[in-house]
């Protein structure tokens, strides 16, 4: 994305959490990487992309790289322990009042490890409204798209590293500026996010007539409870998960049934 964006006059940037490489392929303009979990702090480092791309009259596209809800480098917690800025407030679930998802075994050890997985992303939520004020105090809220995803399913068994469909069944809200909410039940894969970015931007490569780029610009879904009858299977694959966690498996899915090998 940043290299096609960069082509097209945006100036691009990330924040936090840089899982991409090499700088060769992904050329940000901006790149400050960090492992902070502090929100407040990231939100503003992006306040201040905001502020630097209106006094260089360019369009922006920021990448902004949460750390949380990941597992932190204990492996058993999620940051929680921290001392963060004054401006995050500490979530409050514990591990008596959890529900437990149905992919996950009901433990005492589960239940404070999914407490504790709450309250992160309690702190990511503020994290993300943080960024959001930090737009529309520029200005910027009615000519930007913004896109929330997640890359992988809850650090759990049965769910991460796997194609289950805990494991696959991921977060996607776009907010477009002209465009009312609406629940879409369409079929769609993290592989239609750069094609609908291009295609927000204007860029003349939303399809690539190679096919070495898959995917399909969502815009057209957006504002609409519509399926649309093209929009009905998805593919996924997953190989490994560093070298301890070498299991080939794919699948294909459409509204009715699932193959998973």
């Amino acid at each position: 994305a940043p290299q096609l964006l960069n082509q097209s006059g945006y100036r691009t940037g990330i924040l936090g959490k840089i899982h991409v490489g090499p700088v060769a392929v992904y050329p940000w303009e901006v790149a400050k990487e960090s492992e902070t979990r502090d929100v407040a702090v990231i939100a503003d480092q992006a306040n201040d992309f905001f502020q630097e791309s209106l006094a260089d009259e360019r369009p922006f596209f920021l990448t902004i790289g949460f750390h949380d809800p990941h597992r932190d480098r204990t492996r058993g917690g999620f940051g929680n322990d921290q001392e963060y800025d004054s401006r995050i407030k500490k979530g409050s679930y514990n591990s008596d009042l959890v529900e437990i998802p149905p992919f996950i075994n009901d433990s005492p050890g589960v239940r404070f490890e999914l407490a504790e997985y709450y309250n992160s992303i309690h702190r990511l939520d503020q994290g993300i409204a943080f960024v959001l004020n930090a737009l529309k105090e520029a200005g910027l809220t009615e000519s930007t798209l913004v896109i929330f995803i997640s890359d992988n399913g809850p650090p759990f068994i049965n769910s991460k590293t796997t194609l289950f469909d805990a494991g696959v069944r991921l977060p996607l809200i776009i907010k477009h500026p002209n465009v009312q909410p609406a629940v879409n039940s369409d079929m769609v894969s993290y592989v239609d996010i750069l094609p609908t970015v291009l295609d927000y931007v204007g860029h003349p490569g939303v399809e690539d007539p190679a096919k070495k780029r898959l995917g399909r610009s969502l815009l057209p879904l957006l504002g609409t409870n519509a399926q649309k009858s093209e929009w009905n299977q998805v593919f996924g694959s997953h190989t490994f998960h560093e070298v301890t966690n070498y299991w080939p498996t794919r699948f294909i899915r459409d509204r009715r049934y699932k193959y998973h090998r």
